[in-house]
């Protein structure tokens, strides 16, 4: 097949042995930086962690706008992917929403290194939802288009 033949075209390659111990252990310093915004976040792989801030924001006490609490979102992930980077030397993207699956679309679309943050009105997700390939919805494949 012509179209994976320049995928095999290398000048110089060097293939090294995978260090699970060290990735796990540079992992872990990304866990204590997301242990502070929710001590029961979710990590289902190494490279993957998933934090509900209900209890950070607290927005159900407070009086604030969708777009309020949006960019409050905002800072707060910028400083969660930036104590990252400093502790452990690791980029993160990161995505926000009013449920997880909303919010790992989100962490999916400013990769590498960048962050999404919707703004929690039908309005926005709706508007958001529709500039995506239906494939961006985990669970939909070509079977399903």
């Amino acid at each position: 097949d012509k179209r994976y033949d320049k995928a095999f075209e290398f000048e110089e390659l060097l293939v090294t042995d995978v260090d699970f111990d060290r990735y796990a252990e540079i992992a872990k310093l990304g866990h204590e930086v997301y242990r502070k915004y929710d001590p029961d976040f979710l990590a289902p792989s190494s490279d993957e962690v998933y934090l509900n801030m209900t209890e950070y924001f607290k927005f159900d006490e407070r009086e604030m706008t969708p777009e309020e609490k949006a960019d409050e979102m905002e800072k707060t992930m910028k400083k969660i992917r930036e104590e990252v980077f400093e502790k452990a030397k690791l980029t993160v993207s990161g995505g926000g929403g009013p449920s997880m699956r909303l919010a790992k679309i989100c962490s999916d679309v400013n990769k590498p290194n960048g962050q999404k943050i919707l703004t929690f009105t039908s309005e926005y997700i709706l508007k958001f939802l529709n500039t995506l390939s239906i494939r961006k919805i985990g669970g939909i494949g070509a079977s399903m288009e």
